[in-house]
């Protein structure tokens, strides 16, 4: 996120959107469709901004293992979201303090590339625990065969990128079904164009987020 304050990503998705936030706030709205009457969880909810926004719609929780984004996330919400549908805790993904079946939906956006194996895992496990029957989980990460993973520095935080397979086998070991699984086109177009450039001029595969 270029080392910005959390209050400058509030700012950013809220008062002065910025593109490339916005295009990706659309993209993960798209992804996960929250209807009214769902019961929604958000893991490693950061600044609160997906909380405020599908609590406007239905009850979402947003748990994080950062006592300063539980604070903020839950201003986000307080400010920009309905109070009444949402509740942010301090908690971890591989320990979530809920009881099983409790969610329609689990979400788990720009998280898990900041989970070491063992924890992606555990997480994984809790995700299923905590699911309803015909629960979806909905997984948003970057992919480790994005031609800019090999060229850009990489943001700090993220330990442990991840192939689409990568993704997919923990998903079945964890006896989730895939429904569906692709790549989106970089949220900023002048990226769309270099990623079609590159695509020609090296003949190789672009995995997009």
């Amino acid at each position: 996120m270029r080392g910005e304050t959390y209050k400058e990503r509030v700012e950013q998705t809220f008062v002065k959107p910025a593109r490339r936030i916005q295009d990706q706030v659309r993209n993960v709205l798209e992804l996960v469709q929250p209807q009214a009457e769902e019961y929604v969880l958000d893991i490693g909810c950061g600044t609160g901004k997906y909380c405020a926004i599908i609590s406007r719609i239905a009850k979402i929780v947003g748990i994080d293992s950062s006592p300063a984004s539980v604070q903020v996330a839950s201003e986000t919400v307080r400010r920009f979201g309905n109070p009444a549908n949402s509740a942010i805790c301090l908690a971890e993904g591989q320990a979530i303090p809920f009881q099983a079946d409790a969610f329609d939906k689990v979400m788990l956006i720009d998280i898990i590339e900041h989970l070491v194996w063992d924890d992606f895992q555990a997480c994984l496990s809790e995700c299923y625990r905590v699911l309803k029957k015909e629960g979806k989980l909905f997984i948003y990460t970057p992919n480790k065969k994005h031609i800019f993973e090999f060229v850009r520095p990489r943001p700090a935080g993220h330990i442990a990128l991840r192939t689409r397979e990568d993704i997919v086998d923990a998903l079945t070991v964890h006896q989730f079904r895939i429904l569906r699984s692709y790549h989106r086109p970089a949220h900023l177009p002048i990226y769309q164009e270099v990623e079609k450039m590159l695509a020609r001029l090296t003949g190789c595969e672009l995995f997009i987020k």
